[in-house]
């Protein structure tokens, strides 16, 4: 499990899982982990003098994403690949690109096809 350390005053505290333990400047436990971050240990943390707290790096946890949400910023880089490229007539350049970050958000392999 990958740690790292996050400004507390920055972390919204709902559903933040803190995984090192919470020690104030004089060695004594705050908040014993694993411990989720609500509002009321965030004001007691910074009125501690806690500056930073240790969570799970996003990136041991499987990368999700709304559909929706994909299909939206898709739109909006067509949009920007055709002011881009205004020579692609038929589209073939946008396209690719954007078939290419779908599958890399759906984790697929995507290769362009190979054209002579």
């Amino acid at each position: 499990m990958k740690c790292v350390a996050v400004s507390l005053e920055t972390l919204d505290p709902e559903g933040v899982e803190i995984v090192s333990d919470v020690t104030d400047s004089l060695g004594r436990l705050l908040a014993k982990a694993p411990c989720v971050l609500e509002p009321n240990l965030k004001k007691l943390l910074l009125a501690r003098g806690v500056r930073y707290v240790y969570i799970r790096s996003c990136a041991d946890t499987p990368r999700s994403f709304d559909n929706e949400a994909l299909e939206k910023e898709l739109e909006l880089l067509k949009k920007r690949l055709i002011l881009l490229a205004p020579h692609d007539r038929e589209g073939d350049f946008v396209k690719m690109v954007v078939e290419t970050v779908r599958g890399a958000y759906q984790k697929e392999e995507v290769l362009p096809e190979h054209r002579d």
